[in-house]
């Protein structure tokens, strides 16, 4: 497997349980805008555990459809999320696989093919672990480490947003040489020239005080 963040807007997505582990998929998936259905024996009200108007619950048991009725109903989503009884996982996790769905489940974890880790998003910076199943612990310390960073450094960050905008908009109105000529104007097109001062505005302290004075002046004229 490798990482990737992936949009999920108005994909169809199928849970089938609403135990503990499925309310804390449907939390995540929630913030991805999907469309869900939650399948499941209890009888709860979806609308009171969430304020989500793209999810709905469905009544239903598993252990009475027939693996030709599962089959049609998986076909109708893109994503499965399975977290009920051994069986009838195996059972979703072999049929989604063969449909090509990208599936997750509670159990069979090195047959699935698509995992949902422990993750923390701050505006757009989202960072996020997975430990392969085998400590959900660390994942966790792991990730307060990330966002209690990001928390204590959002003017560093906002630096390094600010820093790069001006040197990827450095020049890009063409000049006129001498021969009339229109030459590209832009003295920080080499990407590892532009690294050299994201680095710089990260480490050094005048130089960060330095580009924020610049940073206010542009604001300045931009909005003139």
């Amino acid at each position: 497997m490798i990482p990737f963040f992936l949009d999920l807007k108005d994909f169809k997505v199928a849970v089938f349980g609403y135990g503990d582990v499925s309310k804390r998929r449907i939390s995540k998936l929630i913030e991805s805008s999907a469309k869900i259905d939650v399948y499941s024996l209890e009888n709860v009200e979806i609308s009171k555990d969430y304020t989500y108007k793209d999810i709905t619950y469905k009544n239903c048991d598993i252990n009475k459809l027939t693996n030709q009725e599962l089959e049609a109903l998986i076909k109708k989503y893109d994503i499965i999320i399975t977290s009920i009884d051994k069986k009838n996982n195996e059972r979703i996790v072999k049929i989604s696989k063969n449909l090509k769905k990208m599936i997750s489940s509670s159990t069979f974890e090195s047959e699935i093919n698509f995992i949902i880790p422990a993750y923390y998003k701050k505006d757009d910076i989202c960072f996020s672990i997975y430990t392969g199943g085998k400590s959900p612990l660390v994942a966790r310390e792991i990730r307060k480490l990330v966002q209690n960073y990001l928390n204590d450094n959002e003017l560093e960050i906002e630096i390094q947003e600010k820093v790069r905008e001006l040197l990827k908009n450095n020049g890009k109105n063409k000049k006129e040489n001498q021969n009339g000529a229109l030459c590209d104007t832009n003295i920080f097109k080499n990407q590892s020239d532009r690294k050299e001062i994201l680095e710089l505005a990260f480490n050094d302290e005048n130089f960060k005080r330095k580009i924020l004075n610049l940073i206010t002046e542009y604001s300045k004229n931009k909005n003139k």
